[in-house]
């Protein structure tokens, strides 16, 4: 019996003996250099290291770096760290496989190229399971990149190990039944474990990939088995046309959403309606405003809503408290979300202004419309509005010099400019490289 599994086993075969494009490659380089910057940063302002510091604590030495530290562990829990720490600042996209391939490559020594096709099978695999599970997962209160994270870094880390078909599939099974429940809970309320939803994965990749290897096994009907994750999550086996369009690789393209913004992606379009009147009305400051209504998309507005911003976790995903910081310091920054920066009190005051609602009923995920409409009432009685169909670089991708930019200002003064330079260089040129783990050097202090 062909099996989903096996019929994704099948899909990275083939992605396996395709090139990658140039356009492709830009995309994962772009991801790689992002996701590296935002661990970066977290180093820099010494925030969300707690994994950091328990790997420390319990001597756990190998060969796999810890950005942004001389510490060397074992892969899985390098994984593990790195995932975490980058997760913190809400600044990474959806590329829940980087730590997991950085590690495990550095660890073999592979090749860049290797990374990359890595990267890009990881990638596809990552498009097919939102399709077929996402929205069900989202629907019971769960964080879906954060469950299928480990599935995806399966499939990567399956690739750099040079696994097998039946290895692959076991892999990913292995990963499935362990994958974490990730209650959004943990966001909403502020706690600090929600920085595992980026590294647990990770880490569940890499044990999967290298426990198959030893030959432990999966059920090879992981997904449709009459106890398997589709009669979970969708009560069923999706139908024929469902099955068919989600994998038809055919249709993916490969575009990695690198985030403007430092917090999470439901305050991107409202942030961004917020830049395009900040751009018109230079001279806009908080002492001039009366209130601020927003309309946006109706999952941003219920989970912003329940979101505590007296802690830093949950200050990045409430829209009232985000509009406000950047309505006062003119940008949003990494840390304006972290503390003593949420207990600003122009801030906190100017946020008990802005009301958050939502006047569309519709929110499925693969057809949400994220929008904001955002109406500024000064002192005055003036009415300022902005509206955006979708946040900046959604539609239109960031640029390559405008990821370098980004990269450049999470690093900051946490390594040299020549340092920084030499980081991106490599990460441009990184299909050339025939061993990684010269270019993890650059991710040790100087």
């Amino acid at each position: 019996m062909s099996t989903i599994l096996s019929k994704l086993v099948e899909i990275i075969q083939q992605v396996k003996s395709q090139l990658i494009t140039d356009s492709e490659k830009s995309e994962l380089k772009n991801a790689l250099l992002d996701r590296i910057g935002c661990g970066l940063a977290a180093r820099r302002l010494a925030l969300g290291q707690e994994v950091s510091s328990y790997v420390e604590q319990n001597h756990c030495n190998g060969d796999s770096t810890i950005w942004g530290t001389d510490m060397k562990t074992q892969a899985h829990l390098a994984a593990l760290a790195n995932g975490a720490s980058s997760s913190h600042l809400e600044y990474d996209s959806h590329d829940s496989m980087i730590p997991a391939t950085i590690a495990l490559g550095e660890q073999q020594g592979t090749s860049g190229e290797c990374l990359l096709q890595s990267l890009k099978i990881g990638y596809i695999t990552g498009v097919i399971l939102r399709k077929l599970l996402a929205s069900n997962i989202e629907k019971r209160g769960l964080h879906w990149p954060a469950y299928i994270a480990a599935f995806i870094s399966s499939t990567a880390c399956s690739n750099l190990l040079g696994l097998t078909s039946e290895e692959t599939a076991n892999a990913i099974s292995i990963a499935a039944t362990l994958s974490p429940a990730a209650p959004f809970e943990s966001f909403t309320r502020g706690s600090t474990v929600k920085d595992l939803y980026g590294g647990w994965g990770n880490m569940l990749g890499v044990q999967s990939a290298q426990l198959s290897k030893l030959g432990l096994t999966g059920p090879n009907t992981i997904f449709e088995g009459t106890r398997g994750l589709f009669m979970n999550w969708l009560d069923g086996t999706p139908d024929a046309e469902t099955l068919d369009t989600a994998l038809n690789i055919g249709e993916i393209g490969m575009t990695f959403h690198i985030k403007p913004f430092p917090s999470c992606t439901l305050a991107h379009p409202t942030l961004s309606a917020l830049e395009k009147l900040m751009r018109e009305t230079p001279d806009l400051g908080p002492d001039k405003i009366e209130k601020v209504e927003i309309d946006t998309y109706r999952f941003g507005v219920d989970l912003s809503e329940e979101s505590n911003p007296d802690t830093p976790i949950g200050a990045k995903l409430n829209i009232p408290f985000l509009a406000a910081s950047m309505l006062v310091h003119r940008q949003l920054l990494p840390e304006h979300s972290e503390n003593p920066w949420i207990r600003d009190v122009k801030v906190r005051g100017l946020a008990d202004c802005i009301h958050v609602g939502c006047e569309s009923v519709e929110d499925e995920l693969l057809t949400r419309k994220r929008t904001a409409r955002v109406v500024i009432t000064l002192n005055t009685g003036e009415r300022l509005e902005a509206c955006v169909a979708s946040s900046r670089w959604s539609k239109t991708r960031a640029t390559n010099d405008e990821v370098q930019d980004k990269f450049r200002a999470n690093v900051g003064d946490f390594f040299s400019a020549s340092r920084v330079e030499r980081i991106i260089s490599m990460v441009r040129e990184i299909e050339y490289l025939g061993d990684i783990r010269e270019f993890t050097k650059l991710l040790c202090p100087e």
